[in-house]
């Protein structure tokens, strides 16, 4: 990073990947989250290099699947127990 090595600079680094249901969330509720995955990420692996990542993929409901459902499925079926 930076043109030194993680080691030399007694850093580490991570990249975390998340998916979510688009709409789903607020922004700061995205914000919390990114910043507590860092603070975890830091207790576990020591200071990191601040070029870490924790990239949130909005998905949208009809194109993720849980069960054999689209989210948009599962949410309308919810719904509809609900009423």
């Amino acid at each position: 990073m930076g043109g030194a090595a993680l080691d030399a600079q007694r850093r580490t680094s991570f990249f975390v990947d998340v998916r979510v249901t688009a709409g789903t969330n607020s922004r700061e509720e995205k914000a919390r989250y990114i910043a507590a995955v860092f603070a975890r990420m830091r207790d576990l692996l020591g200071i990191p290099h601040e070029a870490s990542y924790v990239h949130v993929h909005e998905v949208p409901a009809d194109a993720w699947g849980y069960g054999g459902l689209t989210q948009a499925q599962r949410q309308g079926a919810r719904l509809a127990a609900a009423a």
